[in-house]
Protein backbone atom coordinates (compact mmCIF):
# COMPACT_ATOMS: atom_id res chain seq x y z
CA UNK A 1 0.00 0.00 0.00
CA UNK A 2 2.82 2.14 0.60
CA UNK A 3 4.21 2.15 -2.94
CA UNK A 4 0.61 3.13 -4.04
CA UNK A 5 0.23 6.20 -2.14
CA UNK A 6 3.86 6.52 -3.10
CA UNK A 7 2.87 6.63 -6.96
CA UNK A 8 2.06 10.47 -6.53
CA UNK A 9 5.64 11.05 -6.70
CA UNK A 10 5.46 9.33 -10.34
CA UNK A 11 5.88 11.78 -13.18
CA UNK A 12 4.21 9.93 -15.56
CA UNK A 13 1.33 9.00 -13.50
CA UNK A 14 1.08 12.67 -12.31
CA UNK A 15 1.37 14.19 -15.71
CA UNK A 16 -1.53 11.98 -17.23
CA UNK A 17 -3.90 13.40 -14.70
CA UNK A 18 -2.97 17.03 -14.95
CA UNK A 19 -3.17 16.68 -18.70
CA UNK A 20 -6.56 14.56 -18.94
CA UNK A 21 -7.63 17.04 -16.32
CA UNK A 22 -5.84 20.33 -17.05
CA UNK A 23 -9.11 22.49 -18.24
CA UNK A 24 -11.16 21.30 -14.90
CA UNK A 25 -8.17 21.95 -12.99
CA UNK A 26 -7.53 25.63 -14.39
CA UNK A 27 -10.60 26.57 -15.75
CA UNK A 28 -9.27 29.59 -16.26
CA UNK A 29 -6.33 28.76 -18.20
CA UNK A 30 -8.44 26.38 -20.20
CA UNK A 31 -7.18 25.25 -23.42
CA UNK A 32 -3.31 26.14 -22.27
CA UNK A 33 -1.24 23.40 -22.59
CA UNK A 34 1.45 21.72 -20.07
CA UNK A 35 5.08 22.09 -20.75
CA UNK A 36 6.51 20.38 -17.87
CA UNK A 37 5.65 19.50 -13.92
CA UNK A 38 8.36 19.59 -11.02
CA UNK A 39 7.86 16.90 -8.44
CA UNK A 40 9.12 17.56 -4.66
CA UNK A 41 8.43 15.08 -2.00
CA UNK A 42 7.22 17.17 1.03
CA UNK A 43 7.02 14.48 3.39
CA UNK A 44 10.39 12.50 5.22
CA UNK A 45 10.74 8.87 3.55
CA UNK A 46 11.00 7.20 6.69
CA UNK A 47 6.72 7.98 6.58
CA UNK A 48 5.42 5.12 5.33
CA UNK A 49 1.78 5.91 6.17
CA UNK A 50 1.42 9.48 4.54
CA UNK A 51 2.62 10.84 0.98
CA UNK A 52 2.72 14.48 0.58
CA UNK A 53 3.88 16.15 -2.84
CA UNK A 54 4.16 19.45 -4.04
CA UNK A 55 3.94 20.09 -8.14
CA UNK A 56 4.65 23.25 -10.05
CA UNK A 57 2.74 23.44 -13.01
CA UNK A 58 4.56 24.87 -16.20
CA UNK A 59 2.57 25.83 -19.16
CA UNK A 60 3.87 27.16 -22.72
CA UNK A 61 3.13 30.04 -22.51
CA UNK A 62 5.20 30.23 -18.94
CA UNK A 63 2.10 30.42 -16.74
CA UNK A 64 3.13 28.53 -13.29
CA UNK A 65 0.34 27.14 -10.82
CA UNK A 66 1.11 25.70 -7.72
CA UNK A 67 -0.68 22.39 -6.70
CA UNK A 68 -0.37 19.96 -3.11
CA UNK A 69 -1.15 16.63 -3.01
CA UNK A 70 -1.45 14.46 0.36
CA UNK A 71 -2.41 10.93 0.71
CA UNK A 72 -2.91 8.90 3.64
CA UNK A 73 -2.82 4.59 3.24
CA UNK A 74 -6.64 4.82 5.12
CA UNK A 75 -7.67 6.92 2.22
CA UNK A 76 -9.20 9.18 4.65
CA UNK A 77 -8.31 12.31 2.53
CA UNK A 78 -11.78 11.92 0.76
CA UNK A 79 -13.66 12.92 3.67
CA UNK A 80 -11.07 15.94 4.24
CA UNK A 81 -11.43 16.46 0.21
CA UNK A 82 -15.25 17.29 0.88
CA UNK A 83 -14.82 19.21 4.17
CA UNK A 84 -12.83 21.29 2.25
CA UNK A 85 -15.17 21.44 -0.82
CA UNK A 86 -17.66 22.20 1.62
CA UNK A 87 -16.12 25.28 2.86
CA UNK A 88 -15.10 26.22 0.24
CA UNK A 89 -18.31 26.59 -1.73
CA UNK A 90 -19.75 28.51 1.61
CA UNK A 91 -18.08 31.39 1.89
CA UNK A 92 -14.54 30.61 2.58
CA UNK A 93 -13.33 31.02 -0.99
CA UNK A 94 -13.55 34.18 -0.67
CA UNK A 95 -13.10 37.27 2.18
CA UNK A 96 -11.00 37.81 5.52
CA UNK A 97 -11.01 34.12 6.42
CA UNK A 98 -10.20 31.66 3.64
CA UNK A 99 -9.19 27.57 2.92
CA UNK A 100 -7.27 26.22 -0.02
CA UNK A 101 -9.06 25.88 -3.19
CA UNK A 102 -9.48 21.80 -3.18
CA UNK A 103 -9.62 20.58 -6.48
CA UNK A 104 -10.00 16.69 -6.69
CA UNK A 105 -9.87 13.18 -4.66
CA UNK A 106 -7.98 10.38 -6.80
CA UNK A 107 -9.24 7.19 -6.12
CA UNK A 108 -6.33 5.11 -7.37
CA UNK A 109 -3.66 6.98 -5.00
CA UNK A 110 -6.38 8.14 -2.20
CA UNK A 111 -4.81 11.55 -2.63
CA UNK A 112 -6.40 14.84 -2.10
CA UNK A 113 -4.94 17.57 -4.64
CA UNK A 114 -5.62 21.31 -3.37
CA UNK A 115 -4.10 24.29 -4.58
CA UNK A 116 -1.31 25.83 -2.71
CA UNK A 117 -2.23 28.95 -0.78
CA UNK A 118 0.13 31.32 -0.62
CA UNK A 119 1.20 33.29 2.24
CA UNK A 120 3.08 33.01 5.39
CA UNK A 121 2.97 30.79 8.08
CA UNK A 122 1.40 32.61 11.00
CA UNK A 123 4.14 30.61 13.66
CA UNK A 124 6.70 32.36 11.46
CA UNK A 125 5.05 35.97 12.02
CA UNK A 126 4.94 35.43 15.18
CA UNK A 127 8.62 34.07 15.64
CA UNK A 128 9.64 37.20 13.78
CA UNK A 129 7.35 38.81 16.13
CA UNK A 130 5.80 41.28 12.55
CA UNK A 131 3.04 41.56 13.89
CA UNK A 132 0.33 43.80 16.64
CA UNK A 133 -0.94 41.97 19.18
CA UNK A 134 -5.00 42.39 17.58
CA UNK A 135 -3.81 39.58 15.59
CA UNK A 136 -5.45 37.16 17.99
CA UNK A 137 -8.44 38.97 17.92
CA UNK A 138 -8.49 37.87 14.57
CA UNK A 139 -7.02 34.05 14.78
CA UNK A 140 -10.50 34.21 17.20
CA UNK A 141 -12.76 35.50 14.88
CA UNK A 142 -11.64 33.08 12.25
CA UNK A 143 -12.06 29.97 14.61
CA UNK A 144 -15.60 31.32 15.97
CA UNK A 145 -16.81 31.64 11.79
CA UNK A 146 -15.02 27.46 11.42
CA UNK A 147 -17.15 26.82 14.29
CA UNK A 148 -20.45 28.59 13.13
CA UNK A 149 -20.88 26.16 10.37
CA UNK A 150 -24.14 24.18 11.00
CA UNK A 151 -22.65 20.40 12.20
CA UNK A 152 -25.11 18.70 10.51
CA UNK A 153 -24.22 19.29 7.52
CA UNK A 154 -21.12 17.61 8.14
CA UNK A 155 -21.34 13.78 8.79
CA UNK A 156 -16.95 12.74 9.66
CA UNK A 157 -16.37 13.19 12.98
CA UNK A 158 -13.39 14.70 14.15
CA UNK A 159 -10.11 13.15 15.14
CA UNK A 160 -10.36 12.58 18.89
CA UNK A 161 -8.19 10.98 20.96
CA UNK A 162 -8.79 8.51 23.57
CA UNK A 163 -7.25 7.25 26.54
CA UNK A 164 -6.67 3.64 24.79
CA UNK A 165 -4.47 5.29 22.42
CA UNK A 166 -2.18 7.02 24.62
CA UNK A 167 -1.75 4.04 26.43
CA UNK A 168 -0.52 2.70 23.30
CA UNK A 169 1.56 5.36 22.68
CA UNK A 170 3.03 4.93 26.45
CA UNK A 171 3.79 1.49 25.80
CA UNK A 172 5.94 1.95 23.06
CA UNK A 173 7.47 4.61 24.93
CA UNK A 174 8.62 2.74 27.96
CA UNK A 175 9.78 -0.28 25.40
CA UNK A 176 11.92 1.76 23.02
CA UNK A 177 12.60 4.72 24.53
CA UNK A 178 13.02 3.96 28.51
CA UNK A 179 15.68 6.89 29.33
CA UNK A 180 12.30 9.01 29.69
CA UNK A 181 9.34 6.20 30.82
CA UNK A 182 9.70 7.80 34.11
CA UNK A 183 7.80 11.05 32.99
CA UNK A 184 4.89 9.10 31.58
CA UNK A 185 1.64 10.34 32.92
CA UNK A 186 -0.33 7.24 34.89
CA UNK A 187 -3.59 6.13 33.06
CA UNK A 188 -5.25 7.50 36.80
CA UNK A 189 -3.78 11.14 35.86
CA UNK A 190 -6.14 11.75 33.71
CA UNK A 191 -9.01 9.31 33.84
CA UNK A 192 -10.81 12.55 33.97
CA UNK A 193 -11.00 12.78 30.09
CA UNK A 194 -13.77 10.53 30.34
CA UNK A 195 -15.52 13.36 31.66
CA UNK A 196 -14.85 15.95 29.71
CA UNK A 197 -18.29 17.66 27.90
CA UNK A 198 -18.04 20.84 25.54
CA UNK A 199 -20.52 22.23 23.03
CA UNK A 200 -20.15 19.84 20.27
CA UNK A 201 -19.93 21.34 16.37
CA UNK A 202 -17.53 21.76 13.38
CA UNK A 203 -13.94 21.66 14.51
CA UNK A 204 -10.69 22.13 12.70
CA UNK A 205 -9.06 19.55 14.56
CA UNK A 206 -5.29 20.91 14.23
CA UNK A 207 -6.18 24.72 15.09
CA UNK A 208 -2.28 25.58 15.32
CA UNK A 209 0.06 28.83 14.09
CA UNK A 210 1.28 26.43 11.44
CA UNK A 211 -1.63 25.51 10.06
CA UNK A 212 -2.84 29.50 9.39
CA UNK A 213 -1.35 31.24 6.44
CA UNK A 214 -1.10 35.27 6.55
CA UNK A 215 -1.61 36.91 3.20
CA UNK A 216 -1.81 41.05 3.81
CA UNK A 217 -5.07 41.23 5.42
CA UNK A 218 -6.06 37.34 4.69
CA UNK A 219 -6.16 34.60 6.99
CA UNK A 220 -5.47 30.54 5.48
CA UNK A 221 -6.46 27.92 7.02
CA UNK A 222 -4.83 24.74 5.61
CA UNK A 223 -4.70 21.02 6.77
CA UNK A 224 -8.33 19.43 7.38
CA UNK A 225 -7.21 16.19 8.74
CA UNK A 226 -8.38 16.01 11.70
CA UNK A 227 -11.87 18.04 11.15
CA UNK A 228 -15.24 16.94 11.55
CA UNK A 229 -17.83 17.19 14.34
CA UNK A 230 -15.92 17.64 17.47
CA UNK A 231 -15.92 19.49 21.13
CA UNK A 232 -15.27 23.41 20.01
CA UNK A 233 -12.93 23.79 22.63
CA UNK A 234 -10.06 21.34 21.60
CA UNK A 235 -9.51 24.35 18.93
CA UNK A 236 -9.46 27.22 20.97
CA UNK A 237 -7.39 25.05 23.35
CA UNK A 238 -4.76 23.82 20.07
CA UNK A 239 -3.69 27.27 19.76
CA UNK A 240 -4.07 28.84 23.02
CA UNK A 241 -1.62 25.56 24.07
CA UNK A 242 0.69 26.66 21.18
CA UNK A 243 1.67 29.73 22.42
CA UNK A 244 3.48 27.88 25.23
CA UNK A 245 4.88 24.58 23.70
CA UNK A 246 8.65 23.78 24.91
CA UNK A 247 10.90 25.16 23.21
CA UNK A 248 12.33 22.09 21.76
CA UNK A 249 8.92 21.76 20.05
CA UNK A 250 8.73 25.46 19.07
CA UNK A 251 10.82 28.43 19.57
CA UNK A 252 8.92 31.14 19.93
CA UNK A 253 10.73 34.15 21.68
CA UNK A 254 7.29 35.31 23.79
CA UNK A 255 8.30 36.90 27.14
CA UNK A 256 5.93 35.47 29.53
CA UNK A 257 3.66 38.23 29.77
CA UNK A 258 3.20 38.76 26.28
CA UNK A 259 2.85 35.04 25.97
CA UNK A 260 0.12 35.30 28.95
CA UNK A 261 -1.31 38.91 26.71
CA UNK A 262 -1.54 36.71 23.39
CA UNK A 263 -3.46 33.74 25.42
CA UNK A 264 -5.86 36.22 26.91
CA UNK A 265 -6.81 38.68 23.58
CA UNK A 266 -7.41 35.32 21.87
CA UNK A 267 -9.30 33.46 24.66
CA UNK A 268 -11.64 36.71 25.76
CA UNK A 269 -12.33 37.81 22.16
CA UNK A 270 -13.68 33.89 21.34
CA UNK A 271 -15.43 33.80 24.77
CA UNK A 272 -16.94 37.47 23.84
CA UNK A 273 -17.96 35.82 19.92
CA UNK A 274 -19.84 32.94 21.62
CA UNK A 275 -21.20 34.80 24.33
CA UNK A 276 -18.82 32.48 26.93
CA UNK A 277 -18.44 33.03 30.49
CA UNK A 278 -14.65 34.05 30.40
CA UNK A 279 -13.46 32.66 34.11
CA UNK A 280 -15.62 29.20 33.27
CA UNK A 281 -14.28 28.89 29.61
CA UNK A 282 -10.80 29.43 31.13
CA UNK A 283 -11.32 26.52 33.70
CA UNK A 284 -12.55 23.99 31.88
CA UNK A 285 -9.86 24.49 29.29
CA UNK A 286 -7.47 23.87 31.47
CA UNK A 287 -8.28 19.78 31.07
CA UNK A 288 -8.64 20.39 26.71
CA UNK A 289 -4.53 22.08 27.83
CA UNK A 290 -3.81 18.53 29.06
CA UNK A 291 -5.10 16.80 26.31
CA UNK A 292 -3.56 19.14 23.34
CA UNK A 293 -0.07 18.71 25.32
CA UNK A 294 -0.80 14.61 25.16
CA UNK A 295 -1.76 14.68 21.85
CA UNK A 296 1.35 16.45 20.46
CA UNK A 297 3.00 13.37 22.73
CA UNK A 298 0.71 10.68 20.52
CA UNK A 299 1.13 12.13 17.29
CA UNK A 300 5.15 12.17 17.56
CA UNK A 301 4.76 8.98 19.00
CA UNK A 302 3.32 7.83 15.55
CA UNK A 303 5.47 9.79 13.33
CA UNK A 304 8.44 8.66 15.02
CA UNK A 305 7.41 4.76 15.78
CA UNK A 306 6.19 4.32 11.95
CA UNK A 307 9.65 4.85 10.80
CA UNK A 308 11.86 3.77 13.91
CA UNK A 309 13.67 1.33 11.65
CA UNK A 310 15.07 3.80 9.54
CA UNK A 311 15.12 7.48 11.77
CA UNK A 312 18.87 8.28 12.74
CA UNK A 313 20.02 8.32 16.01
CA UNK A 314 20.10 12.47 16.36
CA UNK A 315 16.57 12.57 15.02
CA UNK A 316 15.26 9.70 17.50
CA UNK A 317 17.04 11.93 20.33
CA UNK A 318 15.27 14.75 19.68
CA UNK A 319 11.91 13.06 19.69
CA UNK A 320 12.97 12.00 22.84
CA UNK A 321 13.40 15.37 24.50
CA UNK A 322 10.31 17.20 22.62
CA UNK A 323 8.10 13.74 24.34
CA UNK A 324 9.77 14.45 27.77
CA UNK A 325 9.16 18.27 27.91
CA UNK A 326 5.55 17.57 26.65
CA UNK A 327 4.99 15.42 29.65
CA UNK A 328 6.50 17.96 32.26
CA UNK A 329 3.98 20.64 30.53
CA UNK A 330 0.95 17.96 31.06
CA UNK A 331 2.30 17.96 34.97
CA UNK A 332 2.30 21.41 35.04
CA UNK A 333 -1.51 22.28 34.45
CA UNK A 334 -2.31 18.67 36.12
CA UNK A 335 -2.83 20.52 39.78
CA UNK A 336 -5.04 22.87 38.46
CA UNK A 337 -8.32 20.51 36.86
CA UNK A 338 -11.23 20.65 38.68
CA UNK A 339 -14.16 18.67 37.97
CA UNK A 340 -16.89 21.13 36.64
Amino acid sequence: MAKKIEKILEKNYIQKIFQKKADFYFPSLKNKRILNIEIERISPIWAKKTCLARYKIIFFDSTEEIIRATTKIDGSKRKVFEIMNYLYQNGFDRGKFQIPKPLDYLNETRALLYREAKGLPLSLVLEEKNFSFKIFEDVAKFLFKLHSFDRKKIKRRAVVIGLTDYKKIFRKIKRLMPSISNYIISEKEIEFFNELKNEQGFIHGDFYPGNILINKNRMIAIDFDKAGRGPKLLDAAAFYASLEFPKSLWLLNFSQKERKLAQEIFLRKYCQLNDFNFSKTKEKLNKFLIKIFLDAIYFSGILLFDGWKEIDVRTKRDFSNKIKDLFLKVREYLPYVKKY
